[in-house]
C-alpha cells in the first residue's frame, strides 16, 4: 500500500489543525501551532494510506450537490418532525440494501456521510467488497416506500460523483484500460504458435465451465420491516 504524499499529509494537517480549533474554540497562534504539534505528532505515529482519486472537483457540481443537500436537510428534518409529533402508531422503518456505482473508498465515505447527516437515515453497514450501503430510513411501510428510499440514494450518490468529476455514464474506481494508463507499453503481437496455444486453453475452459459453470454473485437488495421482522 502505497503511503500518502506530502501533499497530502499537508491537507491532512490542515484539515486536523481546523477540527482542533473548532474544537477549543478559539483561533490564537498558540492554539493554532498545538494544533499543527498534534496533527503531525498524530501522523507520524499513525501514518495515512494514500487515497486515491482519479477524478477532479467539478465547481457546477458541488454547487448543485451543496443546493440539492440542503434542501433535502430542510424537507427531512421536516418529515421527521411530523413523524414525531403525529398522532397514531408508531412509524414503520426498514434497512434497505442499496448498490452504488462507486468503487473507490472515497466516494463510498462521501455518499455515507452525507446520507448519514440527513435526518430519518442512518448507515448501518457498508459493504466494500460489494459497493453495498445498508440504510435504516424511517416512515417507510411499503415496496413503493422503499423503493422511494433507494432512488433518493443513488441520487445523493450521482450527485457526490458529479461533484467529483466523475462522468455518469461507468462505474467510479473502475480499473482503466491499458490504453488509457500513462506510460503504459503494448504488448507485442503473438505468434502463430502462441495464438494455437491460446485457442487450445480457451476450447478446454468453455468445456469445463459447460461442465461446472460458475455460479454468479448474487446482489443482496432484500429489505427488512418492522412488521416482517414482528412476523
Amino acid at each position: 500500500m502505497r503511503r500518502a504524499t506530502l501533499r497530502e499529509r499537508a491537507v491532512a494537517v490542515a484539515g486536523m489543525v481546523a477540527v482542533w480549533l473548532l474544537l477549543w474554540g478559539n483561533a490564537g497562534p498558540f492554539t493554532i501551532l498545538g494544533g499543527v504539534l498534534v496533527a503531525v505528532l498524530a501522523l507520524m505515529m499513525f501514518p495515512l494510506p494514500s487515497v486515491p482519486f482519479g477524478g477532479r472537483v467539478s465547481p457546477a457540481g458541488t454547487v448543485l450537490f451543496a443546493v440539492c443537500f440542503l434542501r433535502d436537510l430542510v424537507l427531512a428534518s421536516a418529515q421527521v418532525a411530523w413523524l414525531a409529533i403525529r398522532p397514531g402508531p408508531v412509524p414503520a422503518s426498514a434497512i434497505v440494501a442499496v448498490p452504488l456505482r462507486a468503487r473507490t473508498d472515497l466516494h463510498i465515505t462521501l455518499t455515507a456521510a452525507a446520507l448519514s447527516l440527513i435526518p430519518g437515515s442512518l448507515i448501518v453497514e457498508a459493504d466494500r467488497a460489494r459497493a453495498i450501503l445498508y440504510v435504516h430510513v424511517i416512515g417507510v411501510s411499503t415496496r413503493e416506500d422503499v423503493e422511494r428510499a433507494r432512488a433518493a440514494v443513488v441520487r445523493l450518490e450521482t450527485r457526490v460523483l458529479h461533484a467529483t468529476g466523475v462522468p455518469r455514464t461507468g462505474r467510479a474506481g473502475d480499473p482503466a484500460t491499458p490504453a488509457s494508463v500513462p506510460g503504459h507499453v503494448a504488448a507485442a503481437r503473438p505468434g502463430p504458435a502462441e495464438r494455437a496455444g491460446r485457442r487450445f486453453t480457451a476450447g478446454r475452459d468453455v468445456q469445463e465451465r459447460r461442465v461446472t459453470p460458475a455460479a454468479e454473485p448474487v446482489v443482496d437488495t432484500a429489505v427488512r420491516t418492522d412488521e416482517e421482522e414482528r412476523a
